[in-house]
C-alpha cells in the first residue's frame, strides 16, 4: 500500500511543566527526565526507519528531536517548521495553569460539549475564552494559530510525498515533534472521533497514517 506514518511526538518534560506553568512561546529546557524520556523513544524506534523530521522552532522540541535522531545516518537532520510552534497564549504565558484557569482548560471543553457546542467550533471557542482572560489581548487568535498549523502540515506532507516518490517507496515513517496544544488541534480537525481532552503526555507519541485520502490514529500516548 501508499501510505505515510506519521509520528506526533511531544518533546520531553521540561522545568515549565514540572512546575505547572504556561510556556506557549516562551521556552523551558528539558529537565534530566525529559533528556531520559526522548533517550527512551529514541530505543524504542531503533529498528523504525525514519524518512524525514520536522521539528517545532522552540528549544524543547529541536533538543528533543535531535536527541531521537543522536547516532543515526547523518544525512538525517531536523527540519525545522515555524509554524508547527505551540499555540501562543500571549500574557498568560509564565503564570500558572492552576491560578489562570479555574475551570481547566479540560472542563471547559467538557462544559462546551456538554452545550453541543459543534465540533466544528470546539476550538475557536475555547481559544476565544482563553483570550478573554489575557489583558493584554496578545493570545493567539483562532484563526491564525489553525492557519499556520495547516500551513506547516500541507508542507510536511508535500515533502512526505515527493521523498516517498524520489525514493520509490511505497510507504514511509515522518516523525514531528511538537507541542501539547498544537498536535491535538491538529488531529481534532483531521479526525472525526478524536477527543479534545485527550492527552499526549510529554516524551510520548500518536501514530497517525495517511492513505487515500485520509488520516487514522494508529496508536495514541505511546512511548
Amino acid at each position: 500500500m501508499q501510505a505515510i506514518h506519521y509520528y506526533f511526538i511531544r518533546h520531553g518534560e521540561t522545568e515549565a511543566e514540572i512546575n505547572n506553568v504556561i510556556e506557549g512561546w516562551q521556552d523551558s529546557p528539558l529537565t534530566p527526565r525529559g533528556i531520559e524520556q526522548m533517550k527512551a523513544l529514541h530505543e524504542s524506534f531503533s529498528d523504525l526507519p525514519i524518512a524525514l523530521v520536522f521539528s517545532s522552532p522552540l528549544e524543547r522540541a529541536i533538543q528533543s528531536a535531535e536527541l531521537l535522531i543522536k547516532g543515526r545516518d547523518p544525512e538525517l537532520t531536523v527540519t525545522t517548521n515555524d509554524s508547527l510552534k505551540e499555540y501562543g497564549f500571549g500574557g498568560l504565558e509564565g503564570e500558572t495553569f492552576r491560578e489562570t484557569f479555574d475551570p481547566s482548560i479540560n472542563d471547559q471543553i467538557l462544559t462546551l460539549e456538554a452545550q453541543k457546542v459543534p465540533e466544528t467550533q470546539l476550538l475557536p471557542e475555547l481559544t476565544r475564552q482563553i483570550a478573554a482572560i489575557d489583558e493584554t489581548g496578545e493570545t493567539e487568535r483562532f484563526i491564525d494559530f489553525w492557519s499556520r498549523i495547516e500551513e506547516a502540515m500541507l508542507q510536511i506532507h508535500d515533502d512526505a510525498l515527493e521523498y516517498r516518490i524520489d525514493h520509490q517507496k511505497s510507504e514511509i515513517n515522518v516523525m514531528i515533534v511538537g507541542h501539547q496544544f498544537a498536535i491535538s488541534a491538529f488531529l481534532h480537525e483531521v479526525l472525526s472521533d478524536f477527543e479534545l481532552t485527550d492527552r499526549l503526555n510529554c516524551g510520548h507519541y500518536a501514530r497517525v497514517t495517511y492513505q487515500d485520502g485520509h488520516y487514522t490514529l494508529d496508536e495514541w500516548n505511546e512511548k
